[in-house]
């Protein structure tokens, strides 16, 4: 049974978190119920990184219908770190980490296929490279404390060889939303340390 005071409480002390989760669900279950026709209007495509360039930031917020582990996975993680980086760097700082660094891991995945010439053939959805971000931004901010990153390395590692394991993965999107909430986070951490660390 759902403990609601918690769970409202959780939801009072994590407003982007919770919001972005809410967004996940909400698009997915309108994906169910539109159909392809409304994913294929919302996913990430190289080819038409340029001609529709929204595709690049909507894709983060789509998951695959078809399979409900793909929005479940991802929103357990960001269940669990999200929170973190909303109470370190607050809620405007946090959503630019998620935000840009989903965007970048569609664009590094968009321009590593037009480099080998296929992106005619890739389609793309999920929020996993803004989750991957915050693992990088985990990484950061353990290395900033002096704390024992052992966990997060394992995390990070394991991940990464799922997704180059499963074809059907992006790994290029993860890689890149790693990069960017690695540099980001660094960023943050550099020049308002005094403040958050």
């Amino acid at each position: 049974m759902i403990n609601t005071s918690r769970l409202q409480s959780w939801m009072r002390a994590n407003p982007v978190t919770f919001t972005l989760v809410l967004v996940c669900v909400l698009v997915w279950l309108v994906e169910i119920i539109a159909g392809p026709t409304f994913v294929s209007r919302g996913l990430f495509s190289p080819s038409l990184m340029f001609r529709e360039p929204w595709r690049i930031l909507t894709a983060v917020f789509m998951h695959n219908w078809t399979d409900p582990l793909h929005l479940l996975f991802n929103m357990i993680a960001l269940v669990f770190s999200g929170p973190i980086f909303e109470r370190i760097f607050g809620t405007a700082k946090y959503l630019t980490i998620f935000l840009v660094s989903g965007i970048f891991g569609n664009l590094f995945l968009g321009f590593w296929h037009l480099i080998l010439g296929t992106n005619s053939v890739v389609l793309s959805l999920g929020a996993s490279g803004a989750v991957f971000s915050l693992f990088g931004g985990l990484l950061v901010l353990h290395k900033q404390l002096g704390a024992n990153a052992r966990g997060i390395y394992m995390t990070v590692g394991l991940n990464l060889l799922i997704s180059f394991y499963i074809n059907t993965l992006a790994w290029q999107a993860h890689v890149g939303g790693l990069i960017a909430g690695i540099v980001i986070t660094w960023v943050f951490v550099k020049y308002f340390k005094q403040r958050y660390i």
